[in-house]
């Protein structure tokens, strides 16, 4: 019997390339059917909507196997990750990580891969205290902010959404817009 299987392979931006990742898990894993490829090129902390995904075509195509180099390919958020984890095990799906060279259970991964996320703050952290002292600036520009009626305006069909009813994980998932988006959104629909 052939096992059907997906590849999640993610790089935070589009300067990175996903190749490695997918060739190495082809290669690794060759008597598996690879049915579908996920490529995704944005942070892990903010990928939420890419995890809904996987988990909706693991239930709709019936799948059982994911391929991934490392856990954190899936997200570097850990309670996105548990969320993924915890629907795997309800649609009885087995994850594999390619780089698992020491067989951690999934828990140890997490614990891992949350450490190494708090080693990616500090450092990214330590280089934007040293970019303030040497004078730089961070955040918006001045005047830069728009106007309530500008965001709704931007926003008009995640208003429709809402008005009809929809969850605001459901709207996320049909506008590709952030939880602090909708949210906003919906707060100032209700001012009006």
């Amino acid at each position: 019997m052939i096992n059907n299987a997906i590849i999640i392979a993610r790089c935070s931006t589009v300067k990175q390339d996903t190749n490695y990742q997918i060739n190495h898990l082809v290669d690794k894993y060759s008597e598996y059917n690879i049915v579908k490829i996920f490529e995704s090129y944005c942070s892990g902390f903010k990928n939420f909507i890419d995890v809904e995904k996987y988990i909706d075509f693991l239930d709709t195509k019936n799948i059982k196997i994911v391929l991934v180099t490392e856990l954190n390919r899936v997200s570097r958020k850990e309670r996105y990750l548990k969320y993924f984890i915890d629907n795997c095990k309800i649609l009885d799906v087995k994850i594999i990580c390619a780089f698992n060279d020491k067989n951690d259970s999934l828990k140890k991964q997490i614990e891992d891969s949350a450490l190494e996320t708090e080693r990616i703050k500090k450092r990214l952290n330590a280089g934007r205290e040293l970019y303030i002292k040497k004078g730089g600036k961070l955040g918006r520009k001045r005047g830069s902010k728009k106007s309530d009626l500008h965001f709704l305006k931007e926003n008009e069909k995640v208003t429709a959404f809402l008005n009809m009813g929809y969850s605001i994980r459901k709207v996320m998932s049909l506008t590709n817009k952030s939880s602090g988006t909708v949210q906003k959104v919906k707060k100032l629909n209700k001012k009006a």
